[in-house]
């Protein structure tokens, strides 16, 4: 009978047999690789914690001085995560200061401004974290001015606002002005929603001016001012016509004539004599 007609019987033909053979065969390879790699990966395992375990007794021979700079590290970096985690707040600080010495109110690199000093002393009081520095610095804390002034000019209530910390707040006027120098004082602050911005919030702003009796009046031939009463109501009506809404496109840089923007409303413009100065505003 054929190796064919026997297998429909139900005995293996030769073709079989030696499949089987050649499966077994295969699967005793593979189980020998298995446990070859099992092996080997036990003996990486045994090395790679004898690597540790010498590591750590060369840690443990370190000297004295290398652990206690370590500590030091690790003892800053718990400090500035604590200082991260105070919460900051929206407020707004009623400011007055001398311009004599300064080169105008806002921070410009490479002259000496009053944001500068501001802005170094909340640092040393803490209220902002040194790490906010940089381009990005007034973005960050969310800072505004309600008013530039320029080189020389004094302020006696201008409004900066900005994210800080504040706490204790008892006593956050009194630390700020410790870290100030005397011609910058911190009057009070106040707390204030989040999108208070202090140049959008402001509806007026008053400005005074001192001028020499000199500049008001022609120079006689003697080259003696004289300055009489009558000329300081000339002076005073000259003034009022700028009082109400008048367009001052002229006194800008880069606004268009026909820009909103251009446009102010004067409340009033008052001029008296005292003490032979005059004072306008």
């Amino acid at each position: 009978m054929s190796e064919k007609r026997k297998s429909q019987f139900g005995t293996p033909s030769w073709a079989q047999v030696r499949e089987k053979m050649e499966l077994r065969k295969e699967k005793r390879l593979n189980n020998k690789r298995k446990r070859e790699e099992e092996e080997k990966k036990k003996l990486e395992e045994n090395n790679s914690n004898n690597n540790v375990s010498n590591n750590e007794n060369k840690e443990n021979n370190d000297n004295k001085e290398g652990k206690i700079e370590k500590e030091e590290k690790v003892e800053g970096k718990e400090e500035e995560k604590k200082e991260k985690l105070l919460p900051r707040r929206k407020v707004a600080l009623l400011v007055a200061y001398s311009g004599e010495g300064y080169q105008g109110l806002q921070k410009n690199p490479g002259a000496k401004t009053i944001e500068d000093d501001l802005i170094d002393a909340f640092i040393k009081t803490g209220c902002i974290h040194s790490g906010n520095q940089g381009d990005d610095f007034f973005s960050k804390v969310s800072w505004s001015r309600a008013a530039r002034t320029d080189k020389g000019v004094s302020a006696v209530g201008n409004v900066i606002a900005l994210k800080m910390m504040t706490d204790p707040e008892e006593t956050l006027v009194e630390r700020i002005n410790a870290n100030l120098p005397p011609a910058i004082r911190i009057l009070k602050f106040y707390r204030t929603l989040n999108g208070f911005h202090a140049k959008n919030a402001a509806d007026s702003r008053v400005y005074e001016y001192l001028i020499p009796t000199s500049a008001l009046v022609p120079i006689l031939e003697n080259n003696t001012p004289s300055f009489s009463p009558e000329r300081l109501e000339k002076v005073r009506t000259i003034l009022k016509l700028f009082e109400g809404t008048h367009n001052f496109w002229n006194y800008t840089v880069s606004q268009k004539f026909e820009d909103s923007d251009s446009l102010r409303f004067m409340k009033s413009i008052q001029v008296f004599l005292s003490n032979h100065i005059e004072l306008s505003f």
